[in-house]
């Protein structure tokens, strides 16, 4: 449900052939994490579940991207091809690094703590738009939906990780939920003038 969410926005993305407004950072974020991951299942025997949910995340956020570049203007395909070429030549070091520096438990640890950083970022992607909106007193720009799967998934894998007795999965998620809870508040707060003033522009 995470993966798929955002398939709202890049509909409407598909209808308007253009991504004028919407950030491209949230789906390479999600990207990263999604490998990084992908990375600590490999690892750790305990954690198989993790392969499978974040290969098929790793597919869509690719699509997504791809999606992104291709109705996107040519200074933000530029843009685009900059940020998947510095978030490749990270993710491809940091492997690299682990792989040959470190092994075992001390291995799955460091990875973990890098997961961690990358949940976090996943959850804190948004607040640009978030930001945007409290300025601009429009909520248009936010992704609602990918928002709320968010932080219903949050609360889910708080869960998975308590069961599993797995800080790395635990901790990012609970920051997860409450960055969750703090932006649809930002959208309730503001979604209700946004409409209203929709209605009286309606009327004239």
């Amino acid at each position: 449900m995470v993966y798929l969410s955002p398939a709202v926005t890049f509909r409407r993305i598909r209808q308007l052939k253009s991504t004028t407004g919407y950030p491209l950072i949230p789906y390479v974020v999600a990207l990263f994490s999604s490998a990084i991951w992908l990375y600590y299942g490999v690892l750790d025997a305990k954690a198989t579940t993790l392969i499978s949910i974040n290969a098929f995340g790793c597919l869509v956020e690719f699509v997504y991207i791809c999606m992104y570049f291709y109705y996107s203007a040519y200074n933000y395909r530029v843009y685009t091809v900059k940020v998947i070429g510095l978030v490749s030549c990270i993710l491809c070091s940091f492997i690299l690094l682990t792989n040959f520096t470190w092994k075992g438990n001390t291995r799955l640890d460091i990875v973990g703590w890098f997961c961690l950083g990358a949940s976090v970022l996943v959850y804190g992607a948004t607040l640009g738009t978030v930001v945007r909106a409290i300025k601009s007193g429009s909520v248009e720009f936010i992704p609602i939906t990918l928002t709320c799967v968010l932080t219903g998934n949050a609360t889910i894998l708080e869960i998975y990780g308590f069961l599993l007795e797995d800080d790395n999965i635990l901790v990012p998620n609970i920051v997860g939920f409450i960055l969750g809870v703090g932006q649809i508040s930002v959208y309730l707060k503001y979604r209700t003038p946004t409409v209203a003033a929709g209605e009286v522009a309606a009327t004239t």
